[in-house]
């Protein structure tokens, strides 16, 4: 050891400069005399042309944005590959080429400091091409030409980027995927990804044909390695990345913003709330990791006066006007639990070092039962049956297990350590700490309703500086923000990478220049997962996914057998009835107008009124709208209400009197539905005001129609007439609901009954 110490002493700059003329050449400034470059340990590339100067950026205006060209790779093929030793060589050479082109080099300190963690691209150029399976043998092996959080976060300028949305062609990137997969990204998105990276082998005769698994691995690659490993750990199976982590990894490890609305399934959430957590913990863990080393590095270059101050605050940045730098919103506090116990922590080991377990246990595990509330033997039993028929999705969510507390906020710091390697800095011994202040931690995962609280001054405005400087942003389970209330959800997203109030100790020579330009909302990935697409998704998404990088957006074709309505089991005729509509913003008026002087002339017969009726109404606003048209007609002794403001003792009481028919309509919201999941019993008709926003919501009440009318329990009058008219369903929908009537009917009759001439359409089971 101490002869190779004294080996390294021997270069003619020594180790600090190295290390700072490492450093120098990642901010951008370039040397134009010959310089020698790295290659692993021992071998050395000398660089013979003149390097280009680049123009070290202004500290108070960024240059005015200009378009990145891609680099593209044509020069290199198999055939110059006809041994592993030249094929290596070859390839070595050709990455160096690149990386001295694209300006990306070893960007950590000395080679005596640095562990595996940071040093991706040279093991990548030495590295052999691992061993695969039988079946992976025809996957070109990638290897990125550069470090996807330097490319992002280390960069000067600004590129104008097309946010024009085209649809991407998976035919090309030999992935088998569901057919009824859409995706659509930002112009030049997906050439992008494959310019920027290189292929060893690529067939002539397909021109720019790219295993889109193999790029995928390539993207994983740079995870850190003992990320990687726990990842390979946690996730046993012959292929490390499922077919949806497969999609997904390219788009979401390079920064690109990512709207997946897919369908929902369990093992599907998982599977992408897993790989978020992964690429969430890499960013922090490769964030916190340079940070720390260029705090050591600062304290070296004071203690020898080797460095001005001027050159150290050119030297040094890395980091934005506050410490947290990864936003995630979720629903309730059970999300936050099952988030942070199955995807999070694990990444960090068997048994991580988390400070406040034991708070965050009673606080956000299952909660405690008082003693009123304790139940008999009995009881229980009675519960948990009742309990079992709401549904697995439900109980999820809302079971007696599970915390519903939706008002939440919850901050943790990740602090690196040193490892074996002495001082150095390192992710091999990792401390969690949870409940930390704001501006003291790293990630913060919260409810828009509990962040938007505490954001809020006394004065009713947003104050939120710790959101200033968020570089990712992860929106879970959107379907269930959504039934809570939306415009949370945007009040928080609009808070974010504001310039601060304050300064809050902001080491303002360690910000990036573009957050002092105000441009960081440009750097800020959004990540929003939810089962399915809706209309509050697609805006939001649109209107904060602002990253230079581009947009892609996921969402999936309903096939006809795949539908809702195929679930229906109850011989009924079903009638969709389209509603003439101007306009996005006057639904509520034009399908309010349609029901009092078309629908409910008909069920408010004098002579008979048509009994059993349930109305299902998604909106609460449109529930209110309907309620007042009602009153002010004097039917009020004549329907029952449900909603989810509704007190216990009023939905008992309501739902006997229709089951009775004592009412003979009851209006029963969507949100009443979601969070209570009653199964309607006494309804006969069914009317819905409007599609449910969860497509298995129409088959289950469909199917409970008839449910609970027993003739024998009626009057004479009463069971006549039950058993001379059938049961009906009508809804009702305009053509901005396409989304929600594609999942109830299937996309190619969806397509049929918004664009087509006729506005009646009938389904029979």
């Amino acid at each position: 050891m101490a002869k190779k110490a004294n080996q390294k002493k021997k270069g003619p700059k020594g180790k600090k400069a190295r290390a700072k003329a490492k450093l120098e050449r990642q901010w951008g400034e370039q040397p134009s005399q010959e310089v020698e470059l790295r290659k692993g340990k021992s071998r050395l590339l000398k660089e013979t042309t003149k390097q280009p100067t680049t123009k070290q950026p202004e500290r108070t205006v960024s240059p005015p944005p200009q378009e990145e060209q891609p680099t593209r790779v044509h020069d290199f093929s198999a055939v110059e590959a006809e041994s592993d030793d030249d094929g290596r060589k070859a390839f070595s050479s050709l990455l160096d080429n690149i990386q001295r082109k694209t300006g990306v080099v070893d960007h950590d300190s000395d080679d005596s400091e640095n562990d595996e963690n940071d040093s991706i691209q040279r093991d990548a150029i030495m590295k052999d091409k691992p061993d695969s399976d039988s079946d992976e043998e025809d996957v070109d092996d990638l290897t990125l030409s550069y470090d996807p959080y330097t490319e992002r976060f280390g960069r000067a300028d600004l590129p104008e980027v097309s946010h024009e949305k085209v649809k991407f062609d998976m035919t090309r990137y030999s992935l088998p995927v569901d057919p009824n997969l859409e995706v659509q990204h930002t112009d030049k998105l997906a050439d992008d990804l494959i310019a920027r990276t290189i292929h060893s082998s690529i067939d002539d005769s397909a021109s720019g044909f790219v295993h889109w698994k193999s790029l995928a691995l390539a993207f994983q690659k740079t995870v850190r390695d003992s990320l990687r490993k726990r990842w390979e750990k946690l996730h046993s199976r012959r292929i490390p990345l499922d077919q949806h982590q497969t999609l997904l990894t390219p788009f979401m490890f390079s920064y690109s913003d990512v709207s997946w609305m897919t369908a929902d399934a369990k093992e599907e959430r998982d599977s992408t709330e897993a790989l978020a957590a992964l690429h969430v913990m890499n960013h922090v863990m490769t964030s916190r990791v340079r940070i720390l080393r260029h705090n050591k590095q600062i304290k070296e270059l004071e203690e020898d006066g080797r460095a001005t101050a001027d050159e150290k605050e050119d030297l040094f940045r890395d980091q934005g006007f506050a410490r947290p730098t990864v936003l995630i919103l979720l629903p309730t506090r059970g999300c936050c639990y099952s988030f942070l116990k199955n995807h999070l922590l694990p990444l960090l080991g068997d048994s991580p070092s988390v400070e406040k377990m034991d708070r965050f246990e009673a606080e956000y595990g299952k909660p405690e039962l008082e003693e009123d509330e304790v139940e008999d033997l009995a009881s229980k039993r009675r519960r948990q049956k009742i309990l079992a028929e709401k549904g697995s999705d439900w109980r999820e969510l809302f079971d007696d297990e599970v915390n519903t507390d939706d008002d939440f906020r919850l901050a943790l710091s990740i602090n690196p350590k040193g490892g074996k390697r002495g001082d150095s800095i390192s992710d091999s011994s990792t401390t969690v700490k949870l409940f930390t202040d704001f501006f003291r931690s790293d990630i913060i995962i919260a409810s828009p309703l509990g962040l938007k609280m505490t954001a809020t001054s006394e004065s009713g405005d947003f104050q939120a500086d710790y959101l200033s400087s968020i570089e990712i942003c992860l929106v879970s389970r959107a379907d269930v923000l959504m039934m809570q209330n939306w415009d949370h959800v945007n009040d928080v997203l609009s808070l974010l990478n504001d310039q601060p109030n304050e300064t809050n100790e902001t080491d303002f020579s360690r910000v990036r220049p573009y957050f002092l330009d105000g441009h960081s909302a440009k750097y800020r990935q959004l990540i929003m997962l939810a089962p399915f697409m809706d209309p509050f998704f697609a805006s939001s998404f649109k209107r904060y996914a602002t990253s230079w990088k581009g947009q892609v957006r996921f969402r999936r074709r309903v096939a006809a057998d795949a539908a809702s309505i195929s679930n229906v089991l109850l011989p009924t005729q079903q009638i969709f009835q389209r509603v003439s509509c101007s306009s996005a913003a006057n639904q509520t008026e034009d399908r309010l107008k349609y029901f009092v002087n078309v629908v409910l002339p008909q069920i408010n017969k004098p002579s008979n009124k048509q009994k059993h009726t349930l109305i299902y109404v998604p909106s609460y606003f449109d529930y209110i709208a309907l309620r007042n048209a009602l009153l002010k007609r004097e039917l009020e002794p004549y329907f029952v209400s449900v909603t989810e403001y509704s007190r216990a003792s009023e939905i008992t009481r309501g739902r006997a009197r229709f089951l009775q028919g004592r009412k003979p309509w009851m209006l029963y919201t969507g949100r009443a539905n979601f969070f209570l999941r009653h199964k309607i019993k006494g309804a006969r008709h069914i009317i819905f005001y409007g599609i449910p926003e969860h497509p298995e919501f129409y088959p289950e009440h469909v199917n409970l129609l008839n449910e609970g009318l027993e003739t024998s329990k009626m009057s004479e009058e009463d069971a006549s007439m039950v058993q001379s008219v059938s049961a009906s369903c009508l809804v009702l929908f305009t053509k901005f609901e396409a989304h929600a009537l594609e999942r109830v009917v299937g996309s190619a009759n969806c397509s049929k009954m918004v664009k087509g001439e006729k506005a009646t359409f009938l389904f029979s089971t």
